[in-house]
């Protein structure tokens, strides 16, 4: 603030800045026609006069003013206001002061001062680049250089902070990290890997235009890093029992994942299963079923008997793959949060427990999540 305060002097002094107590009309009118007001007029030292005066004064009686031209093409440059009074409490100086520079003085200053060569933002700034730039020249600062692109939104997402934090604060939405909404917080939390955000952008473009993207754009890239980095698991939202007859007692190991991390995933099974109540509904008779990577079965006069363990036997009569889990104490009760805000709760393998915080998998069938919280065994949908 002292370096603000210094370079607002040094403006008075030189006549390039005045203290401006007409009213917020009088002003716009000025600016609208071009037509100087008589603060215009006042001599440097009346100026300086004024601005020691500046924290004394109501909010709105005075502003500083820049001294540039009120008939310039560009709105900006028309005698813009660099300083005025704010009483409203500053987060970490409290009410210190009262007189506070706008975006534009600011801006220039600590890119100046910094030494800031490049400033990338978007383009709802442009026309203030010639402002900042007018001010560093006039402060004797290197010019900062500034590129715009334009935002890209995504389709039914809420993207003003102002907002979100609205939201947050009623309680409508859970947090910064919600899972309806694009922040980084809420991605991260999700299963959205940091790699596929930067494809997506990347790919998306650096540009002027504006663009309106959907989940399923961004879902394209992340579901890449998943599919080649997920384990894999399952799970069954709405469990159904059901007995195989003449089943024989198996242990096998699956894989984690079909292209590397081989094993990992210890299974005990006999004539008991759980299938998922979706699958169980489309069961029909005199068709033959698959547990995946376990034991074919046929179902007759709703009575499911053993036929084999053969992929072949599958693939030559099969009707449809069914993940599944054993009936067994072992098994684990999981919560997974949907991005609609429903709770979904089901059991998961016992290989789950395995799984560290924040590690992503797949629920075979089902789709990717994160696990959020291990004590509760409480997931993140991420996406199919």
């Amino acid at each position: 603030m002292d370096l603000y305060y210094k370079h607002a002097e040094e403006l008075i002094k030189s006549g390039d800045a005045y203290m401006c107590l007409a009213s917020s009309e009088d002003i716009r009118k000025s600016r609208e026609t071009g037509d100087p007001l008589p603060d215009r007029r006042r001599s440097p030292e009346e100026n300086l006069e004024l601005w020691k005066k500046f924290p004394e004064m109501k909010k709105g009686e005075a502003v500083l003013l820049l001294k540039i031209d009120l008939k310039h093409k560009n709105s900006t440059m028309k005698d813009p206001a660099i300083f005025r009074i704010i009483d409203d409490e500053h987060a970490r100086l409290g009410t210190k002061y009262r007189v506070w520079p706008n975006y534009d003085f600011q801006n220039s200053i600590m890119d100046g001062y910094l030494e800031i060569t490049h400033r990338i933002r978007s383009k709802e700034f442009e026309m203030r680049n010639e402002l900042q730039r007018y001010l560093q020249k006039l402060l004797g600062y290197k010019e900062t250089h500034i590129y715009e692109f334009a935002r890209f939104n995504m389709k039914g997402v809420l993207s003003s902070g102002r907002v979100i934090r609205e939201k947050v604060e009623s309680g409508e939405l859970i947090g910064w990290d919600d899972p309806t909404l694009t922040t980084l917080a809420a991605l991260k939390r999700r299963g959205f890997q940091p790699e596929a955000i930067k494809e997506f952008v990347v790919k998306t473009g650096i540009t002027k235009n504006e663009a309106t993207l959907t989940w399923d754009d961004l879902i394209i890239h992340n579901r890449r890093f998943l599919d080649d980095n997920a384990d894999r698991y399952f799970f069954l939202e709405e469990p159904v029992e059901i007995t195989i007859h003449d089943a024989p007692k198996k242990k096998f190991e699956l894989n984690l994942h079909p292209t590397h991390r081989k094993g990992g995933r210890k299974f005990e099974t006999h004539d008991k299963f759980l299938i998922d109540k979706n699958d169980y509904d489309k069961l029909k008779n005199n068709k033959v079923y698959r547990l995946m990577e376990c034991l074919n079965f046929k179902s007759e006069n709703n009575v499911y008997k053993y036929l084999d363990d053969s992929v072949n036997t599958y693939k030559e009569k099969g009707s449809r793959m069914l993940h599944f889990l054993p009936v067994s104490e072992k098994n684990v009760p999981v919560t997974i949060m949907m991005p609609d805000k429903a709770i979904i709760k089901g059991l998961a393998e016992p290989g789950v427990k395995n799984i560290k915080e924040g590690d992503v998998i797949q629920f075979e069938r089902f789709g990717f999540a994160r696990l959020d919280n291990k004590e509760t065994m409480t997931f993140w949908y991420t996406h199919k």
